[in-house]
């Protein structure tokens, strides 16, 4: 297994997130249909420098070895409960490395940074990532998860909350 390594963006990598997210828009784009722009790029609907700049909201590169491999980017904003938490904005793993153990590996690395309480959603069409997190987070969690599905403006959303307390993935 490669070895894989979570690192805090800084704000001279912007651009590098901004081009692994354009990749992460096309992958996303088969559950929504929304296309690019007049200049070619996917829009994003939030600035990606809030990850930098922002108080509650922390975005991490995945380095695969001595490679780019992804990133995962997290906030404080939570939905179902009240009080502290922890939830997975985006998560991407670049192609070259799926079903190699590195989404496993940076989703159990990205828990691993906060202890508490964690919520993570996945559009019910998109089959391999709501397999993905049911397994990884199961896995994660030793099975002390909880799932749940919400319909919003007609499209399924499969939640998964749980907390990493104690659960250090130690791999």
């Amino acid at each position: 297994m490669p070895h894989i390594t979570l690192y805090d963006v800084r704000r001279r990598q912007l651009p590098v997130l901004d081009r692994l997210m354009q990749l992460y828009l096309h992958d996303f784009d088969e559950y929504l249909s929304e296309g690019v722009d007049e200049s070619g790029r996917f829009a994003l609907d939030f600035d990606l420098r809030r990850y930098v700049r922002e108080p509650g909201f922390w975005a991490y590169l995945c380095w695969v070895d001595d490679r780019l491999g992804g990133f995962s980017l997290i906030s404080e904003r939570v939905e179902h409960r009240t009080g502290p938490g922890r939830f997975i904005d985006e998560f991407f793993v670049l192609r070259t490395y799926r079903h190699q153990g590195v989404g496993r590996r940076l989703a159990h690395l990205t828990f691993d940074t906060f202890a508490g309480y964690w919520e993570v959603v996945a559009l019910e069409p998109n089959q391999p990532a709501v397999a993905f997190w049911q397994t990884v987070i199961a896995d994660y969690t030793q099975g002390a998860y909880e799932t749940f599905t919400i319909v919003e403006d007609g499209m399924g959303l499969v939640w998964y909350t749980f907390d990493s307390a104690g659960q250090r993935s130690g791999e």
